[in-house]
């Protein structure tokens, strides 16, 4: 993630410095080295891990971007990427990113295991129609383009839903993760969440 850039680019590599400082006063570790890891030895996979790191190699290019004399109209970011965008925009801190990161990611994985999130070549309303026999049990996290929709909820019901429209020759890609975030799975840690950022 990013490595070549840590060992190319001075700046993206004192802006990660940055933030691994921060960080590492609230999680009591450091993401940079979660970044330098091999392959072996990665936490990547690891939800705590993963969106502090990728928080910062999004905001960190997009830093260098404006370096190199590019400067965007304007910023907008899905999920996490919610975060970057708006810490990039000037409406938060590089320390309150930094904490909305921390607090998202632990309360993310507190969530059951029981999730999955699935890509399919959907659109939006044929999705709606997909859905319906999943009974509330599978949902739309994100609509990707007008013919890409990402899904998610209780594994079981993913699964089943993925065989079914694969069969009917649908584009299925699983993003291979445990949880199902965007999804009522994610509602019993709103209260906890908003508490921690408040």
């Amino acid at each position: 993630m990013a490595r070549d850039l840590l060992y190319r680019e001075a700046g993206f590599r004192a802006f990660v410095e940055e933030c691994d400082v921060i960080f590492a006063g609230l999680a009591g570790w450091s993401f940079k080295t979660a970044l330098l890891a091999d392959s072996a030895n990665t936490r990547l996979g690891e939800t705590p891990v993963a969106q502090p790191a990728l928080f910062v190699v999004q905001t960190g290019i997009a830093r260098l971007l404006y370096a190199w004399g590019i400067r965007p109209s304007a910023v907008l970011g899905h999920s996490l990427g919610e975060v970057a965008a708006s810490y990039f925009a000037g409406i938060y801190s590089l320390s309150d990113a930094l904490k909305i990161i921390f607090h998202r990611s632990r309360f993310q994985q507190q969530a059951p295991g029981d999730g999955q999130m699935v890509v399919v070549a959907l659109s939006l309303d044929h999705a709606r129609l997909a859905l319906e026999p999943c009974h509330g049990r599978v949902e739309i996290a994100a609509i990707n383009s007008p013919t890409q929709i990402t899904l998610s909820g209780d594994k079981h019901a993913v699964k089943k839903l993925t065989q079914r429209l694969l069969k009917q020759g649908v584009m299925c890609h699983s993003l291979g993760v445990d949880y199902a975030f965007h999804s009522y799975q994610m509602d019993p840690l709103e209260a906890e969440l908003i508490a921690a950022l408040t």
